[in-house]
């Protein structure tokens, strides 16, 4: 028997999980640049912002197709969007077998 790495077997909850993450990310509001809430440690002891800062907030302001505010919070947007976005087409359309023209390589 062969041992495969753990992978969630369940195509419509790997689905469901990735369409309920989305939906929580597009209820952000993310127009307000300064904020006084923040969870980042970093910012929290020196006052600075790191590089993640404004990460989560610019995800949901390019699924509201505002580049300019994504760019804004964080200039990493314009890297990590494109990332993600490939990361989501891999686990749904190659792993699924959605699109039987791409090959997959084990």
């Amino acid at each position: 028997m062969e041992m495969e790495t753990p992978y969630l077997e369940n195509r419509a909850l790997r689905i469901g999980i990735i369409v309920l993450l989305s939906c929580v990310i597009w209820q952000l509001d993310y127009s307000e640049l300064t904020t006084n809430r923040t969870i980042c440690l970093f910012h929290a002891l020196t006052g600075k912002y790191c590089y993640g800062c404004g990460l989560l907030k610019g995800v949901a302001a390019c699924m509201h197709f505002d580049f300019i505010k994504a760019w804004e919070l964080n200039p990493l947007n314009m890297i990590t969007i494109p990332l993600i976005t490939y990361i989501v087409f891999k686990e749904i359309v190659l792993k699924d077998g959605i699109l039987p023209i791409i090959k997959k390589y084990k």
